[in-house]
């Protein structure tokens, strides 16, 4: 508990809620409340989620499956370094736009990969390896 809440008021978050029950602990965690928001609380709250995952448990590399809301984050914060696709011959359609990575508010500015790996999978899939070239951002 004790963890948590360090990495929690580290990067200026609140803890809202803390309950007890025969299932465990559970602690609900804010970042941006008065008087203590700020532009980056997004990123913020990242940061902290990663902070109490290598304080506890040791762990310094996750992989993250994400959408673009959560990969955008990350990666504006900083903490992508590398970026793995599956290409998968199939193309299916529909009018959704969908983003491997969302910009934030006023950031339309791409990040520049470098291609680490190249691999022919089983059924003609793809897998392309980039590495994250920061900090050097181009326009998108």
């Amino acid at each position: 508990m004790r963890t948590l809440q360090e990495a929690i008021y580290h990067f200026e978050g609140s803890v809202n809620k803390l309950s007890v029950d025969d299932k465990g602990v559970t602690l609900v965690a804010a970042m941006g409340l008065p008087p203590l928001a700020h532009q980056d609380d997004p990123v913020r709250g990242a940061r902290a989620a990663l902070e109490v995952v290598e304080r506890r448990y040791g762990v310094t590399r996750v992989l993250v499956d994400s959408g673009g809301t959560l990969n955008g984050v990350l990666l504006r914060a900083g903490l992508v370094d590398e970026v793995s696709l599956l290409v998968h011959p199939c193309l299916v359609g529909g009018r959704a736009r969908t983003s491997v990575f969302r910009p934030g508010a006023g950031d339309d500015a791409g990040v520049v990969l470098r291609l680490a790996d190249l691999q022919q999978r089983a059924g003609d899939v793809v897998w392309l390896r980039y590495d994250v070239a920061t900090p050097t951002r181009t326009s998108g």
